[in-house]
Parts: C-alpha cells; sequence; structure tokens
C-alpha cells in the first residue's frame, strides 16, 4: 500500500514542572491512517541533577479538543513534495486545553540536560 509521509514541526514549548501538555498532535481523515515513523524531543536544561522528563508518545481519540480547537492548527508539510496526492490529515500544535481519551503508547525518560529522543 503507498503512503504520503508528512511532517509536523512545533517550536519551543514551555513546560510547567508535573503538568502534563500536549505539543504536537495529528487527526487522521475518514477511512485513512496515521502512521507516526519518528518523532523527536528536545530539552534545553543544563543541570545533570534535575529529574528526568517523561516524554510521552499517545493515541488520542480527540473526542474534545481536536487539532485546531483550543490548539494553534497546523497544515502537514509532504515529504516528498514531487507526489501529486494532498496529504489529508490534520494537526495542531500547542494545546491550551488538552484534548480527552488519552492512551499513552511509550513512555521516555528524558534527562532535562540531554538533547534529543526518539524513534517510534
Amino acid at each position: 500500500m503507498a503512503f504520503l509521509q508528512g511532517k509536523v514541526s512545533w517550536a519551543t514549548v514551555a513546560l510547567t514542572a508535573s503538568t502534563g501538555k500536549s505539543v504536537g498532535g495529528m487527526k487522521a481523515a475518514t477511512n485513512q491512517v496515521v502512521k507516526v515513523l519518528e518523532f523527536r524531543a528536545t530539552h534545553d536544561g543544563n543541570t545533570s541533577g534535575n529529574a528526568p522528563d517523561v516524554t510521552d508518545l499517545y493515541r488520542v481519540t480527540y473526542a474534545t479538543n481536536a487539532p485546531g480547537t483550543n490548539s494553534t492548527s497546523y497544515t502537514v508539510g509532504k515529504k516528498d513534495p514531487g507526489r501529486a496526492e494532498t496529504v489529508q490529515t490534520s494537526a495542531g500544535i500547542t494545546w491550551t486545553a488538552e484534548p480527552t481519551v488519552i492512551t499513552v503508547d511509550e513512555s521516555y525518560n528524558l534527562p532535562q540536560y540531554n538533547k534529543l529522543c526518539c524513534a517510534a
């Protein structure tokens, strides 16, 4: 089965200690699938004694607050711009109110002074 590869990016997001925050999300178009091939998370901390950050990759039904609702809408870019098809997946970044019905798929303990994490 052929598929389009898309890319969603987000800028720096300020976090509050012990408070989860959705920073980027995608919602598949009807009768389509979104497959996450890779994601990256970085931190700008510089103290190795700080507790690790828990970075979660999760599945969301978007029962409330779908991309574009209480978040900034984001147009998914094609990784191969030469393909004629249009990416129909919707995306959002920086939610002001969290989506509901979240299921954690994977969790990563990422040191705050470490710069890069993860491949899905």
